[in-house]
């Protein structure tokens, strides 16, 4: 299991487009020519990691989801979530 260039490439594509910004406009962000973020939308490139930490920023998501597609949610999270639906649960019940 390796990393897919296509998949992220995708998924910064999409975001990019979801945020209306164009390639030129996040090759200027990032200090690269535009045909260098075609390449990685179109899977053909890969980046450094200081590349994929400012395009998590400008995108707004975090570097996992860029990487492997998927939010990975703190333990602390999860149990917020868990008291909040139980505390529903309990306001129903009282």
């Amino acid at each position: 299991m390796g990393f897919d260039y296509e998949q992220f490439g995708d998924r910064v594509r999409a975001l990019r487009k979801e945020r209306d910004i164009t390639q030129a406009e996040l090759a200027s962000v990032l200090n690269v020519e535009s045909h260098y973020i075609s390449r990685i939308e179109r899977g053909l490139s890969g980046c450094s990691i200081e590349i994929i930490i400012v395009l998590s920023k400008v995108l707004g998501v975090s570097i996992d989801y860029l990487v492997v597609g998927k939010e990975y949610r703190s333990v602390k999270e999860d149990l917020e979530r868990v008291i909040n639906q139980l505390e529903k649960i309990r306001m129903d019940i009282v």
